[in-house]
């Protein structure tokens, strides 16, 4: 699915969420929900927060793989050194056991004889359940991706909802919690309905400024010497 179309979907079921709680939190036509289930509820928006988190990233990365895996060997030398240096490490497996460097070299050096051969690059945009902004930026920056946001939305990001934590460390946080029973769902949900809508809504604006950096990324070439000032 194309990435602005699932995030859009899964933007959608977030969404639709807040609006189950929203009526629950104001209804009185339906059935009693006590305040602890109500917290169960609550806590559970974050784990929808945090896969449209990390499944946007990820799809981010497969945009770059569907778009640069095209590129022969021969422009290799056109690309910028980030992405260059990016390649040279996948390709060589240099941070795996030494039967995989091996193998990885003798690859390397299989496509640097064969010209005509694709690149077939990937890129790490995995988080695995670590994602915050601060880990998007730095992934993000290691390939060359401007991540120069206004500070509007960078004084929303870093706005402390949680002890000392922004949003998206906030998010991160209760999602490991929860996964690593660390916490209770009930001790997550303290936030009320109105709160993790703000919330929401900061993540989306980040999530789409991060998808328009990877679209002018891809649409404007930058990934090619000079065409990234």
């Amino acid at each position: 699915m194309p990435l602005r179309e699932d995030y859009e979907e899964r933007k959608k079921q977030v969404e639709d969420y807040l609006i189950f709680l929203k009526g629950i939190e104001r209804s009185t036509a339906l059935p009693q929900v006590t305040p602890v289930q109500q917290k169960i509820l609550y806590a559970s928006a974050y784990l929808l927060l945090y896969n449209l988190i990390e499944s946007t990233v990820t799809n981010c990365g497969k945009e770059l793989d569907g778009t640069l895996s095209e590129i022969s060997v021969a422009q290799l030398r056109n690309l910028t050194e980030a992405i260059r240096l990016h390649w040279l490490k996948h390709t060589s497996q240099y941070n795996k056991s030494e039967d995989k460097r091996l193998q990885g070299i003798q690859d390397l050096y299989d496509k640097l004889l064969d010209t005509t051969s694709l690149l077939e690059i990937k890129f790490d945009f995995d988080g695995t359940g670590n994602l915050d902004n601060k880990k998007i930026e730095e992934i993000m920056s290691k390939y060359g991706i401007n991540t120069t946001m206004s500070r509007e939305l960078e004084t929303k990001i870093k706005k402390h909802v949680l002890d000392n934590m922004g949003t998206l460390q906030t998010i991160k946080h209760y999602r490991n919690a929860l996964a690593h029973g660390e916490k209770s769902f009930a001790e997550c949900g303290e936030h009320s309905v109105d709160k993790i809508q703000e919330i929401a809504n900061t993540v989306f604006e980040y999530l789409e400024f991060i998808i328009g950096q990877i679209e002018d990324f891809i649409r404007d070439e930058k990934y090619l010497i000079g065409t990234n000032p």
